[in-house]
């Protein structure tokens, strides 16, 4: 061994050894403190403010109790205080504050102490106490200023031992703090998540928490892995899951893999649904609509073509109102399909005299009874005219008497004027 490569070793061994003393300096004066409640406090990371009282903001997320008017408030930077509740020296609760340092009255405080040394304590809390201390010890700890924390917070994530909910926070917070420097790369987190998401024998919430980490890697590799949880399982949750969570990355590269989901007819239905779903979610543009109009045709199920036109009408836009439209107009259509499109009429904007006229050029009975529903469902002048109109004249009985159980909901004069009318023509 080289003298640089033995001084080195004896650097790693010597920053170590430095963790474990000052955890345990932390652990002495914690222990040593009188019997209560104990405080401190240690450097935030640069992305951390609050108001030292009752919330934090780190990043994109907002924890505590706040509202649209705490929002547009100044978030002040500072330290994370930390409160333990005791019962004696037993730690029954961990509370997480940001910002300016607030007294605690009642409360041992200990002061500042060094981040890296309180973030090396609260995982060892986090890695030994049962219940809800140890799940509260993460977030404070993945908040210090340069304390490197993603091998210790996998370390509890992949512990069988350990909690369902603290290991899925601990696999929720490693996320966020992969790749910075001294930390895990995203490609060595990504490969350990899918690891835990593969793992059969393992808690299907820890797994699901995993296949949700692996989402928000925004990876090459990270998205690769979803894609090859589609293939090569037994598990049908997970493939549906795994086009889940594809869907919801927003990542624009996962546009293309939701198509071939779509299409896939050796993926099992609910993963092709989700598909589908995923395609008219919230970045669907007019090119996804007319995509699904298309695959519409070249699908057979009625699970995947309630899926297609649910997706059509989310996206919206005169081509896929016409379009839907003209599938409860088809008579060749099956029809619980024309059904399931006249359902979507409020979300396609069709108003009560669109709902009118179809009714006039529509000769199925049970398509009409459909139709009953939503206009009676609308509300609208226009609406409760047409129910009267069809329970005057009708040709059949039984929709006739739809539209009179559908008017006798309304609380409009008028209406029960001509309830009135058509009672008195029947005596």
């Amino acid at each position: 061994m080289t003298i640089l490569m033995r001084a080195t070793a004896g650097l790693a061994l010597l920053v170590t050894v430095a963790g474990s003393v000052s955890a345990q300096t932390l652990e002495r004066r914690v222990s040593g403190a009188p019997d209560g409640n104990v405080t401190f406090h240690f450097a935030s990371r640069a992305d951390v403010c609050g108001d030292g009282r009752t919330y934090i903001r780190a990043d994109d997320m907002w924890m505590g109790s706040f509202n649209d008017g705490v929002r547009s408030m100044e978030c002040e930077r500072g330290p994370i205080r930390v409160l333990l509740t005791r019962d004696g020296k037993d730690i029954l609760r961990i509370t997480t504050y940001g910002g300016p340092v607030a007294e605690e009255p009642g409360a041992t405080n200990l002061g500042a102490v060094p981040a890296a040394e309180a973030a090396s304590w609260l995982l060892g809390i986090a890695g030994r106490i049962d219940g809800r201390p140890g799940r509260e010890a993460i977030m404070p700890a993945a908040l210090a200023d340069s304390a490197l924390v993603t091998r210790e917070l996998l370390a509890i994530a992949r512990n069988t031992e350990r909690s369902r909910e603290l290991r899925r926070s601990a696999l929720s917070w490693v996320v966020r703090r992969r790749g910075e420097r001294g930390e895990l790369t995203a490609d060595e987190v990504s490969r350990t998540l899918v690891t835990i998401a593969r793992d059969e024998a393992e808690v299907r919430t820890v797994r699901d928490q995993a296949l949700s980490s692996l989402s928000r890697l925004e990876s090459q590799s990270s998205l690769e892995a979803l894609v090859s949880m589609t293939t090569g399982t037994s598990e049908a949750w997970l493939a549906r899951r795994a086009v889940e969570m594809m869907a919801s990355s927003g990542d624009p590269r996962a546009h293309d893999h939701l198509k071939t989901a779509a299409e896939r007819t050796d993926l099992n239905e609910e993963a092709r649904v989700a598909a589908i779903t995923g395609l008219a979610g919230s970045y669907a543009t007019s090119k996804d609509a007319e995509y699904l109009r298309s695959l519409y045709t070249r699908v057979t199920s009625d699970r995947l073509r309630e899926a297609i036109l649910s997706g059509v009408a989310t996206i919206g836009g005169k081509s896929s109102r016409d379009w839907i439209v003209g599938i409860a107009r088809d008579p060749n259509a099956p029809i619980q399909q024309r059904k399931r499109a006249i359902g979507m009429a409020d979300r396609l904007g069709m108003s009560a005299a669109d709902l009118s006229t179809m009714y006039d050029t529509i000769e199925d009975g049970e398509i009409r009874a459909t139709l009953i529903q939503e206009l009676s469902q609308n509300g609208t002048r226009v609406a409760t005219d047409k129910l009267v109109a069809i329970a005057k004249n009708d040709p059949l009985i039984s929709n006739r008497r739809r539209a009179i159980q559908a008017l006798g909901k309304f609380d409009d004069p008028r209406v029960k004027e001509a309830l009135r009318e058509l009672v008195g023509a029947k005596g």
